[in-house]
């Protein structure tokens, strides 16, 4: 399965989640102020993730991380021009900045993955089985574990039925066989 570089990052697909989840990030923040940036992020990379078709998880989280510096930009834009902006980025720690930028991106990859891994689960068709494939009902089911078991519970609660000669243990056996071969059929 080999992957050109042009199918591991698409500009229209950077283009729409983009716009996708820079409204959402936008969005949550107005209606949140503490962390609604981060919530309104995930809901629309979601989104994102559920409507486009393929694995834009790349682009999803590249969206973010640039909606999320778009929006520590912003905020010294308001009021003030391109210059102030770049005055307050500079006044916010580099460690602070980059730790809020990287975790935009895994904000935006996880929902977009998210999204995608739900569109799949939702449109794949479910398999079932057919009436002579036998369908395994966990353990305990088939007969001879379950007359093992009967035996080993029997054993421990104190009851002499355990055989006594080979012989005995050779017929249980047999018995045993016979049980098997009667289901099989």
């Amino acid at each position: 399965m080999q992957e050109n570089s042009s199918q591991l990052f698409s500009a229209t697909m950077f283009g729409v989640a983009l716009i996708i989840i820079g409204l959402g990030t936008y969005i949550g923040l107005s209606v949140l102020a503490f962390a609604g940036a981060f919530i309104g992020m995930f809901l629309a990379s979601l989104v994102f993730g559920l409507a486009v078709k393929g694995r834009p998880i790349v682009e999803g989280a590249t969206a973010a991380g640039v909606s999320k510096l778009a929006l520590l930009l912003s905020g010294g834009v308001i009021g003030n021009s391109i210059g102030g902006a770049a005055v307050a980025i500079s006044s916010v720690s580099p460690t602070t900045l980059l730790i809020s930028v990287l975790l935009g991106v895994a904000v935006g990859a996880f929902g977009t993955h998210f999204g995608d891994d739900l569109r799949e689960g939702l449109t794949t068709p479910v398999e079932e089985a057919s009436a002579g494939t036998p369908v395994d009902r966990g353990p305990n089911t088939h007969p001879e574990v379950r007359s093992a078991n009967q035996e080993t519970t029997s054993a421990e609660s104190g009851s002499n039925k355990t055989p006594r000669s080979s012989e005995a243990t050779n017929d249980n056996e047999q018995e045993l066989s016979d049980d098997v071969e009667l289901n099989t059929n």
